[in-house]
């Protein structure tokens, strides 16, 4: 897939401005402030339909946008060539996925997020052989139908939804025990307590068996990524992390980036996928490196902002990459 044009009202002087990179791996350079943010967010809006801050955290789009743009709303709009036919993308009904946005996510999120990573997008691990279990009634059934992955998100939601929806039922009996106490609101607080534990009790099952899964298709994804990123998976006692084999269980700035880039790579379709990297002060040779390693990986497109140029002695990206 190429870029062939960006027509956004996004930051601009005039209503609109068009951009021409005719790419499908685009290098934006320029001094803090020269409108690099405006392109990048007006190319990831249009085609995945999702804008990130800095730190790759999710913003309110369309308030965030309407305030960039020049004129009362943001209108955004780019045009890409698949096999020669092209079409056109607004972010209203995105074809493509920012698979960066969510890689960042999982890896830099607390508790389980890595694991609801690789449950939602693992699809292409359901091969791999893993031996969990559950001791629930549609556990067998589920996962013979649907595989040992889809059995667990389905398992996890259901406790997730008899959970809240026990806790809501206490919430309310509690405030309607403060103004009538009788026995029948008293028996129903009792039943409603006895469906929360056990509740409880089947979503730490599914959060065991969830781990136990990510144990096994662990190496599968490590394999997946090596030998462009070397993963490493952390087995803490109470989460899971993802990091570089030389880094620690937690990284930050460019290895964060790195190892997310390695994630997506390793669990996401390649036509579908669109990387844009989160604006950060990368150093020229870590620069060098990000944007070497993003030539090799399958996507359909790869978008880069830096206000600092690469270090060509170490990797010439003007031979791979249109510099803009």
């Amino acid at each position: 897939m190429f870029i062939k044009s960006i027509r956004t009202n996004l930051k601009t002087k005039c209503d609109y401005e068009t951009h021409e990179p005719d790419a499908q791996h685009l290098f934006v350079h320029g001094p803090n402030a020269s409108g690099k943010s405006a392109l990048v967010h007006s190319v990831e809006y249009a085609l995945t339909g999702v804008v990130t801050d800095a730190a790759g955290r999710d913003i309110k789009q369309q308030q965030y946008l309407d305030a960039l743009a020049n004129g009362p709303t943001a209108q955004v709009e780019a045009v890409v060539s698949t096999d020669g036919a092209l079409s056109t993308h607004d972010g209203k009904n995105p074809r493509y996925e920012h698979v960066m946005h969510d890689a960042l996510g999982a890896i830099s999120g607390s508790g389980n997020a890595l694991i609801d990573y690789l449950l939602e997008h693992g699809g292409g691990l359901d091969d791999k052989a893993t031996d969990v279990s559950l001791d629930y009634p549609a556990w067998s059934k589920w996962e013979e139908r649907f595989g040992t992955r889809s059995a667990l998100l389905k398992v996890r939601s259901a406790a997730g939804k008899t959970l809240r929806s026990a806790r809501a039922e206490i919430k309310e009996l509690s405030v309607a025990l403060k103004y009538l106490d009788n026995s029948v609101l008293r028996s129903a607080l009792v039943s409603a307590k006895k469906n929360e534990e056990i509740a409880k009790g089947l979503k730490a099952d599914a959060d065991r068996a969830a781990r136990e899964w990510v144990e096994a298709i662990a190496p599968a994804v490590v394999g997946m990524a090596y030998p462009l990123i070397p993963l490493r998976f952390h087995f803490l006692p109470k989460e899971v992390r993802l990091g570089l084999q030389s880094g620690g269980a937690v990284p930050s700035g460019a290895e964060l980036v790195e190892a997310a880039i390695g994630l997506a790579y390793a669990t996401r379709a390649p036509n579908s996928a669109v990387y844009i990297l989160p604006d950060r002060a990368y150093d020229p040779d870590r620069l060098s490196r990000l944007l070497r390693i993003l030539r090799y990986v399958p996507c359909a497109a790869a978008v880069v902002q830096s206000p600092i140029l690469p270090n060509t002695d170490t990797y010439n990206y003007v031979d791979f990459w249109s510099h803009y």
